[in-house]
Parts: C-alpha cells; structure tokens; sequence
C-alpha cells in the first residue's frame, strides 16, 4: 500500500536533526501531483483504498483530505497542465484517460488510449506528460500486457483526439520527461534498450527523431529542470537544443539504489533532493545537492523514529512551492 506524507518545514538552517514535522495522511494513495499555479496539491486513490476511485486536494499542514471527487476505476497516474487549470488521470485495468477540470471540478474529457484492434492490444498509459503550455496537448507513453519490452510507442492526444504521429521504436519510451524545447519531449525506455529518445511534437503527431544511451534507470521517474535531466540512480544529463547527453553521476552515499528512490530538482533555489531507503537503517533518507556545484549540503533521515528495515521506499518527492516544503510518495 502506497502512502502520502509530507515534510513540512524542513529548512536547511536547522540546527537539530529532528526539527522537521513529518505529517502522514491516512489511506492509500496511487499518485500525487503539486500545481504550483494553484499552490495545491493533488492525489488519486487506488481502488482498494476505501475512499478509493477518487481525485483529493490534500492539505499538506495536516494531510487532510479538502476535496474529493469520484473518477473513474482504480487511477494509477495524476498529472498537471501548467496553466494549473487541468490534471489528466491514467488507470491502472483500464485503457482511458480523463482530464478534469480544476474550474469545473468535473471531468470534461474522457478517452482511450487506444490499441483495441490491435494484436497485442489493448494499450494503457504507463505515463502522461501534457504539452508545456498546452491543457488540450497530451503526449502518452503507451504500454501493452502482451509484449516484452511492454512500451508499444508513444502519441499525442489534442483533446481526447489521437493524432496520427507515432514516435515508436525500438527502443519505444516507458516515461517521459520534459526537454529546454517546448516541441520536445524526452522519453526512456527502461525495460530493454535504456535509451533516451528525442521526440518532437507537431501538429500532426509525434516522431522519435533520435535515440542516445548513456543512461541506465530500471525505475523511477525521470525529472527535468534548467537544461538538465535527473535520474533517480544520480545520472545526470545535459540537454541542449532538445538533445540529452550524459555527464556525470551523483553518488548518493548511503541511500540503496536497488530499491525505489525519487528526485526532485528546484530551480529557484538551485538544489537537488533524492529521497530513498537508507542502506544501514532502512529507514527514509533525504539528501540534498548544490545544482550547480553538485556538492552535498546534507543527509538526514526523514524520521529517526521510524521502524529499521521495512523495505520502504520513495516513489516520488514533489516541492510544495519555492521553500523546502515537500510531499512524497512511499512505494508500499
């Protein structure tokens, strides 16, 4: 059971370890999505969760439930457009997407990801990233349950309307990422290939117009921020032009990289966090880099309390605004 928490307040001029509140908000969550046109933040329950099927504001102070609104069965993915006007939502046993409203509070656009005729079809979304600048553009990583590697090529949606590009492979992208161009998106296949591929974005489609290695991530989610791709292993690339290439590797000492770490990347503040499980203790550990250096500021564990060895990891890590506020997600 995945769970929601937050670290409020958690400042690097501290003075003790334990000066941060760690806040857990009851239930099951599937994922989370801070809109910072709205300051707010977002979650999906699975459907096993007994709110589940549901889209929740979350208050980060208390971790209480604000809002909550019926969606459709057993939501697997949240993602924000960045006007801050919409979030599109991908289910784990169902091959739709729904974008809904945060004016409305509805969903306004419901549709499939298509691959229903197809022989290893149907597809599902193994990750959503809308088109910068855009609430109507949605470019989907697709996925089959037939097929080794799962990734079946990656479209482009123009309000619930499949455009005809396909950018495949292989390698076909598994998640995606944003690039320094607004006509370039950044996809990774982390199954078989470990490849980055270039994907520009037209207003016919998608077309994968280069492929590079370089890069080896079996997990996790890939962050891009001021010309720079993140990956949770501490690989880190530059991207020029829409171009990735890889420079350099972060050791992150101390936290276990078989396991699921998260990274969060701040621009304002020019820092770098991988949240993970710590190698000695098991427990959650937060470091912090210089973005610009690459230079460690520090490394704590986010609760010293909290039981050794339970094998829990972060799946995501999402800064709540321009201070070193954040929530994150557990992998059980």
């Amino acid at each position: 059971m995945k769970q929601f928490a937050a670290i409020v307040g958690f400042l690097l001029f501290f003075s003790s370890l334990f000066a941060q509140r760690v806040i857990t908000a009851p239930g099951a969550f599937a994922d989370i999505a801070y809109v910072p046109a709205r300051d707010a933040l977002y979650a999906v329950r699975p459907a096993f969760d007994a709110d589940g099927n549901t889209l929740c504001r979350i208050d980060p102070e208390t971790g209480a439930v604000l809002e909550s609104y019926a969606i459709g069965p057993d939501p697997e993915r949240v993602v924000a457009t960045t006007s801050g006007d919409y979030v599109y939502v991908s289910y784990r046993g169902d091959n739709r997407i729904q974008r809904f409203s945060l004016l409305t509070k509805r969903v306004d656009l419901d549709f499939t990801v298509g691959g229903n005729e197809a022989p290893n079809g149907p597809y599902y979304a193994s990750d959503l990233l809308p088109v910068r600048g855009s609430d109507d553009l949605l470019v989907v990583a697709r996925r089959s349950t037939y097929t080794y590697p799962s990734a079946v090529g990656t479209v482009l949606f123009d309000q619930g309307r499949l455009l005809p590009g396909l950018a495949d492979g292989p390698p076909a992208a598994k998640t995606l990422a944003y690039s320094d161009r607004d006509d370039v998106v950044i996809g990774y296949d982390n199954e078989g290939y470990y490849q980055l591929q270039q994907i520009s974005v037209s207003a016919s489609g998608l077309e994968a117009t280069a492929f590079y290695g370089g890069l080896y991530v079996s997990s996790g989610l890939l962050e891009y921020a001021g010309k720079r791709l993140y990956a949770p292993s501490g690989e880190i690339a530059s991207v020029n032009d829409g171009v990735p290439n890889p420079v350099t590797t972060l050791g992150l000492e101390g936290i276990d990289q078989s396991g699921t770490v998260a990274v969060e990347a701040d621009s304002t503040n020019n820092r770098l966090y991988y949240l993970g499980t710590d190698y000695y203790t098991g427990q959650l550990r937060i470091l912090a880099f210089n973005r610009a250096t690459l230079r460690l500021l520090f490394s704590r564990a986010i609760d010293p309390f909290a039981p050794l060895f339970t094998g829990v990891g972060a799946t995501e890590l999402e800064q709540l605004g321009g201070k070193e506020d954040f929530a994150f997600l557990t992998s059980e």
